[in-house]
């Protein structure tokens, strides 16, 4: 499937290479007006926002941005620009420019709030990037129509937050004050100032949602989810702007936003009452280290009548937190590897949702002829194959490809009705994935067709059912033409487990957008992509066709294999990494093993012999490495004798301190009661304490996982403390409540008692440490402890 996925993006890819070489010429340049459109001002009681949208291959100068209220007593304030890139410009040197898209937003002081409309001067300056050609300034004069002011006096100019300190209440003895009591001055935004949102509809159908980033944090990109809680208004699919890339050494590049988020969204569907309810999610951190949990919030929006939040009621949904997946391998922790900055199936809808109908056409074609190499379509040879070598040694190349055509039109049709039917339901599709039971039902299938690829038997109709479909199709003339499309229908049925993502996404905007006409266009071609190697066998008249045998029965074996592995991947969301690493082990041993690694090799051996020979013993020794490192508590799969290297044989990490490969043993702990219970308990045995407060989807407690936790010295610095760990991935009432008595805003965080029972807020630590700096920390802790 991989390779599929990584096929189909080099073929997109070439074409926009191929694409972009033709584009640019002087002919081809754009009237300023089209090269940078300016859409319609959003306005509200106290501010204008601007947004531009900058065609590919242009960029626009941030300081050549000026703006003027003409004819007015009321004046702008400082506008708030988003960050921009920074450009070597041969004219103006060191320059900073935006691409794409840019939001600007510019604060009104209303001295005279009798003011009911006011006109706004706008000047901007850009250029072509490929040919080098600047336009000269830009000037527009805006009539702005100002919404009245609220009976009270003029609301102050906008601004970015400011970080305030947190009052300290009075210190109180005993372990039950403690755990009520703040931790002190925090440096951190509560997440309402962190992310200031704002939804504006601009029309009927339009609603523009806005986030105010302050300085030194940032939101996930991928983390942005945007519902409607309205019923009979659905929120078409959107492409989120681009964001800036943040490496992390331990989950890859991640893309983020800073400073300022916009984005238009479409509604489809009709309001009776003029009302709209947002739903809309999203996760961010600060730079220095915190990562907030998940934040949701629903927003009341009047539709048509520019009216944002701020001016409205804004109610958070307290009680919907993220739910997350608490597999080992952290899927939840926003990253970008080697996948796209988005999913698969949001690449799709995007495409769909974005894109002509013609590249819509291309996609999905170069998608179904990606598919077409992957396991699921390989049965489809052998009954093509059948059919036609059943029409007899004197088929002709026309009719053999007829036939063909035949069967996969038979195929495609059925497919994209089955697939139109399933767009009724595909806005659950995404969560159903996610289900244990839809997981373990998916591995069982894969399973089932793995062990028909061995030959322990046959994947087909009823009998009876194969019988009549027979007598049918022979009496029909003209090559049983009707009974070859009625077995491509059948037969579309065993390919949809290799279509997850293009399926997905193409149901889901079905599902969202209720365009079945785009959608079922969509999936019929990608069909058709599908089905292109068996045209080619039809035309090829047979003579392209595999030729049964043991060649034929080791592919067989080959993509009977591959299904096991499908099927184990599937089940790593749901089982523990030792019972996966030990199915990893006993399918690579298993494998070796028909394979003939231990089969002795005859003097006449053949060169392909020797190498699956060879083959065979390296998936054994591999095998047996994976079941070792599934009973010795091993968690990677490419380092499966973590556990037995050796606790002398330490490693150099990225911080520059040494690694163990052994990290600090916690106890869990889930809650306030559990907290205190424990927290009681190591000083009744004379022990200070300390609290790890984490989360899977914490960047910087991950990262402190796999390096500070396991340095030695950090090990030996806290050999006589009682470790707990509060879990706070679920972001449930219980987390919540911790965050709030000790006042934080979200992991990591890292807390020190005494042998009192008491925190030394003096040592806490707020985001990341290295080994280095953190035993400092410890033997501060401990001085402080009175720790012998």
């Amino acid at each position: 499937m991989k390779r599929a996925i990584f096929i189909t993006r080099t073929l997109l890819a070439v074409l926009m290479v191929l694409t972009s070489v033709q584009a640019w010429s002087q002919d081809d340049l754009l009237e300023p007006d089209k090269a940078f459109v300016l859409d319609e001002p959003i306005v509200s009681a106290d501010k204008i926002t601007l947004n531009w949208k900058i065609a590919p291959g242009y960029y626009l100068y941030q300081n050549k941005f000026s703006f003027e209220l003409k004819d007015s007593s009321n004046r702008l304030d400082k506008p708030l620009m988003p960050a921009a890139i920074l450009k070597q410009d041969e004219f103006f040197g060191d320059v900073e420019i935006y691409k794409k898209s840019v939001a600007i937003e510019l604060p009104v002081i209303r001295s005279d709030q009798s003011t009911e409309s006011v006109a706004l001067k706008v000047v901007y300056q850009g250029c072509n990037d490929p040919l080098g050609v600047c336009y000269p300034p830009i000037s527009k004069e805006l009539k702005i129509t100002l919404p009245a002011l609220p009976a009270t006096s003029a609301l102050p100019p906008v601004s970015l937050p400011v970080k305030k300190p947190l009052s300290t209440p009075a210190t109180r003895s005993g372990l039950a004050s403690l755990l009520e009591q703040s931790a002190g001055e925090n440096e951190y935004l509560p997440p309402d100032e962190a992310f200031q949102l704002s939804v504006i509809s601009t029309a009927a159908n339009k609603v523009f949602v806005s986030l105010l980033i302050a300085e030194n944090y940032y939101l996930y990109r991928d983390k942005f989810v945007f519902k409607s809680a309205t019923p009979g208004i659905n929120i078409q699919p959107y492409q989120l702007p681009a964001g800036d890339i943040k490496e992390d050494e331990f989950v890859g590049r991640t893309e983020v936003y800073h400073y300022n988020f916009t984005i238009d969204l479409t509604l489809s569907g009709k309001s009776t009452d003029g009302k709209f309810k947002l739903i809309a999610k999203y996760q961010g951190c600060a730079d220095k280290g915190i990562c907030y949990p998940p934040i949701t919030k629903t927003v009341d929006v009047s539709l048509g009548d520019g009216i944002s939040d701020t001016e409205r009621s804004v109610i958070p949904v307290a009680s919907a937190p993220e739910k997350t997946n608490l597999s080992r391998s952290m899927s939840d922790i926003p990253r970008m590897d080697s996948m796209p900055e988005v999913s698969d199936e949001q690449s799709v809808m995007a495409i769909l949702a974005g894109g002509s109908i013609i590249s819509t056409i291309i996609a999905f074609f170069l998608f179904g002829l990606a598919l077409s190499m992957t396991p699921c379509v390989f049965p489809m040879i052998p009954i093509l194959s059948g059919i036609i070598v059943g029409q007899g040694a004197g088929i002709t190349r026309k009719k053999a490809f007829m036939l063909s055509v035949a069967y996969v039109l038979g195929m495609t049709i059925m497919y994209t009705f089955a697939g139109m039917l399933a767009g009724l339901t595909g806005e659950l599709l995404s969560s159903a994935f996610q289900n244990t039971w839809v997981l373990a039902a998916s591995a069982l299938v894969f399973v089932l067709l793995s062990f028909s690829m061995f030959g322990f038997y046959d994947i087909q109709l009823p009998a009876g059912l194969q019988t009549k479909l027979t007598e049918k199709s022979s009496k029909i003339p003209g090559g049983a033409y009707s009974g070859v499309f009625v077995m491509g229908a059948l037969s579309a049925l065993i390919i949809g487990p290799c279509v997850a993502a293009p399926l997905s996404g193409a149901l889901l905007y079905i599902g969202q957008s209720g365009d079945f006409v785009l959608g079922g266009v969509a999936l019929f071609v990608m069909s058709l992509g599908m089905g292109v190697p068996l045209l080619l066998i039809g035309a090829s008249a047979g003579s392209l066709l595999p030729k049964a045998g043991t060649w034929m029965n080791a592919v067989k074996a080959v993509f009977g294999v591959l299904m096991l592995g499908v099927a184990i991947w599937l089940l790593e969301r749901i089982l523990p990494v030792a019972v996966t690493m030990a199915l990893w082990a006993a399918l690579l041993i298993v494998s070796a093993i028909y394979m003939r690694a231990f089969d002795s090799l005859s003097d006449t051996a053949s060169g392909w012999q020797k190498f699956w020979k060879g083959t065979g013993i390296i998936l054994m020794l591999y095998g047996f490495a994976l079941f070792i490192g599934s009973l010795t508590g091993a968690a990677d799969i490419f380092n499966p004798l973590e556990k037995i290297s050796g606790t002398n044989q330490y490693v150099s990490t990225p911080s520059g301190d040494a690694d163990s490969g052994v990290g600090l043993k916690f106890e869990d702990v889930k809650g306030l009661p559990a907290l205190e219970a424990a927290v009681s308990r190591a000083v009744n045995e004379g022990k200070p304490v300390f609290v790890d407060f984490f989360a899977e989807w914490c960047v910087e407690c991950v990262r402190m996982e796999n390096t500070t936790f396991k340095s030695p010295t950090v090990i030996n610095a806290l050999s006589g403390y009682s470790l707990l760990r509060l879990d706070l991935t679920a972001n449930d009432e219980a987390d919540k409540a911790v965050l709030k008595k000790f006042n934080l805003f979200g992991p990591p965080a890292l807390l020190f008692f005494g042998l009192d029972g008491q925190e030394i807020q003096s040592l806490r630590v707020i985001g990341y440490q290295n080994g280095v700096e953190f035993t400092e920390t410890i033997k501060k802790a401990t001085k402080a402890a009175s720790v012998k």
